[in-house]
Formats: structure tokens, C-alpha cells, sequence
């Protein structure tokens, strides 16, 4: 054994110690992580205090990653865990980015090839300009909340027309609305010649109006992240009372699942702000009928003496 610095200086492998089965060597092994034998001859893995700490993420990352290195590319194999960060990495991320990180990280992750197979396997999709009104209460079911946010906004899009596979039917024209709702699975066909005709009388989908609603938990509790409610393909020919309409409308349905909106938010376009104006009669003689709404928000600024 090593028992002063004198003897430390003149071994020429310090590490050399671990392969010294001992009861002396047995606590440094635990401390450091090192193999060692138990009292029946097998071999043992010491983990370390640090590592007991790592989440089962990160020891999923190590496994596969040790794992994979023994293995050829098309024998590779995931953690579930890890097929959910790369689905979220590419899709926060983008592909350059997933290909930057899985080329410097052989084995982490899966190729695109595996990706597209995951991602066409999840039962987790979204259908063009449907309301995922019972799916957002299965998602906030474990926080039990009751209050809930709704927002609103568009952006600028790359005018493309594709064909998915879910829906049966193309996606990039803009559906058409009803009672504010946009109409999904409009465009479905067989002929190519409807698909050219679409083509040429119809205007692609230059905006896209996506929905989010932010559930509203007490101030003793964590509120969940933000929820994708809807997203569609518009060409913003629209009006205020189609989105009176739709709130209208949104309110009831959630309603129905004892969850109370609070609000709706949007951004300073026309259309929105003259419905915002129109649903509280801020300079408006609009009749909008909410006043007479059975679960209308009544607040009461003065106390009624008896």
C-alpha cells in the first residue's frame, strides 16, 4: 500500500491500486466508480454518488451511447426516452441543427430515415384546422385545473400545397369558415384534374393562424406549458364577427369540460382589435349577445348593503 508521498512519487501507475482486490481498496473504488469483485468472486459496478443523481434521460443517453459503439449503424438501438429528444430536438430545432448534433454524437440519436418512421407512428397528430378541445384535458388532467387562457396569432408562410397522408386530403389552400371554425379535410380528391383546378381558381395559404391556450393553475401550484390548440392555413379573408363567432364557440366547448376561459389574446391586427372592441362595446354599437350568456364573468365593484 501506499503510505506516503514518498511512495506515491515512485509508482509509475497511480491507478494501478484498483486492481488490487482489498478491503482497503474497496471504499476508494465506490468513490470513484471502479469494477471490483464482491465476496462471492463476481464482479460488481460502483456507482458513483454524482451519477446516482442524473436523471433517467441522461442514463439512457449513456447507455446507448456505450451500446451503440459496439454495434454497427443499421443495428442501432434507442431508448424511448431518446426517440423523445430527438423528436423534440428536430422539431424545436430543425434539420441542420438534429444533423449537426447526431454527426458529432455518433449513436446518440437516430438518423432521419428512423425519425420520419417515428414520427409517422405517433398516434400524436394534428389534423389541419381541427380543435384538440379533449386531447388539451387529457394533458392538464394530473394538474386539475380549471381556468384557462386562450391566444391567438398568424405568421407568414412559404405558400406550398402537399398532400397528407393522415387526412386524405391536400393542405396548403385555405379552408373555408363556418361559424368562425375553419372546415378541415375540405380539400380531399381522386382526380387530378379537381387538384389542377384547385390550382388555378383557388389561392394558396400565404398565412398561417395557429392556436394556443395556456392552462391557469392555482398560485400554489406549477401551471403546465403552453398547449397547441389548432393551427390552419388562411389567406386572412375573414372578419371580426367570424372570430366573435369562434370564441363564441371555443368558450361553450370548454365550458362543457367544467374548464372556464378566461380571456382570448391576439395581436393588434384590424380584424382582432374591432372584435375585441365589439365584444366589450368599447366604441361599438355592435350587438354581440355575451351580456346575455348564462356562464357570462360578472364582477360586482361595490358591496350591496342588505
Amino acid at each position: 500500500m501506499i503510505n506516503s508521498s514518498v511512495d506515491l512519487i515512485e509508482v509509475d501507475d497511480a491507478f494501478s491500486i484498483l486492481q488490487i482486490e482489498s478491503h482497503q481498496t474497496t471504499s476508494i473504488k465506490e468513490f470513484l466508480g471502479a469494477t471490483g469483485k464482491d465476496n462471492n468472486g463476481k464482479y460488481s459496478f460502483f456507482f458513483m454518488p454524482e451519477l446516482q443523481l442524473l436523471t433517467d434521460f441522461t442514463l439512457d443517453f449513456i447507455s446507448n451511447m456505450l451500446s451503440n459503439i459496439t454495434r454497427s449503424k443499421n443495428l442501432y438501438r434507442y431508448e424511448q426516452s431518446v426517440k423523445d429528444y430527438a423528436v423534440s430536438l428536430y422539431i424545436l430545432g430543425g434539420r441542420n441543427v438534429y444533423d449537426f448534433v447526431r454527426l458529432n454524437i455518433p449513436g446518440f440519436i437516430p438518423n432521419l430515415t428512423s425519425l420520419r418512421s417515428i414520427l409517422t407512428s405517433s398516434k400524436k397528430y394534428f389534423i389541419e384546422g381541427e380543435f384538440q378541445y379533449e386531447r388539451f384535458n387529457e394533458f392538464i388532467e394530473l394538474s386539475d385545473c380549471k381556468y384557462a387562457f386562450c391566444g391567438e396569432d398568424s405568421t407568414s408562410v412559404v405558400s406550398k400545397v402537399c398532400y397528407d397522408s393522415r387526412s386524405n386530403s391536400f393542405v396548403g389552400f385555405p379552408l373555408p369558415l363556418k361559424d368562425g371554425f375553419p372546415c378541415s379535410r375540405y380539400f380531399p380528391t381522386n382526380s387530378f384534374g379537381e387538384l389542377e383546378q384547385w390550382y388555378e381558381k383557388i389561392d394558396k395559404s400565404f398565412l398561417i393562424n395557429v392556436h394556443v391556450i395556456q392552462a391557469v393553475c392555482p398560485s400554489n401550484r406549477t401551471s403546465p406549458s403552453p398547449f397547441l390548440l389548432a393551427a390552419y392555413g388562411t389567406n386572412s379573408k375573414y372578419t371580426a364577427r367570424d372570430i366573435l363567432n369562434r370564441w363564441s364557440k371555443t368558450f361553450d366547448s370548454f365550458m362543457t369540460q367544467n374548464i372556464r376561459i378566461l380571456g382570448f389574446s391576439s395581436d393588434c391586427d384590424p380584424k382582432q382589435m374591432k372584435a375585441m372592441r365589439d365584444s366589450m362595446g368599447f366604441f361599438s354599437n355592435e350587438h354581440t349577445g355575451f351580456e346575455c350568456h348564462p356562464d357570462h364573468f360578472k364582477i360586482s365593484l361595490f358591496k350591496v348593503s342588505e
